[in-house]
């Protein structure tokens, strides 16, 4: 995927996609049970608070890492978050591409 016109249509699907189904986008704004603990415990890291000590759940640490990553880019709302995983969605579709690439027969393929 060398045109950079494909990565732009990639970048805008994955917008799309978040906006219309992600709990962190701008139109939604609601995190399920577990996606509001996660970025509780971004939030938390976000503000100093020391994880695992002062503040504990079973999830691993990258987890708390991209939410705190989302808090600390805006730390009053959401918008963060659905940037990360803009981000996300962005890599996600990008490799997907790639793959099926793999599956074409056509000559341009990846």
């Amino acid at each position: 995927m060398k045109n950079w016109k494909k990565e732009a249509v990639l970048l805008l699907y994955a917008f799309a996609l978040m906006l219309l189904c992600a709990g962190s986008s701008p139109l939604i704004q609601y995190l399920s049970p577990d996606s509001s603990i996660f970025y509780t415990m971004g939030r938390s890291a976000a503000q100093g608070t020391v994880l695992y000590q002062e503040i504990a759940d079973y999830k691993g640490f990258y987890l708390f890492l991209f939410n705190w990553i989302g808090a600390w880019l805006t730390p009053n709302s959401m918008n963060g978050l659905f940037l990360v995983e803009i981000v996300f969605a962005y890599i996600k579709m990008r490799y997907v591409y790639k793959i099926a690439g793999l599956f074409c027969e056509s000559e341009k393929n990846v």
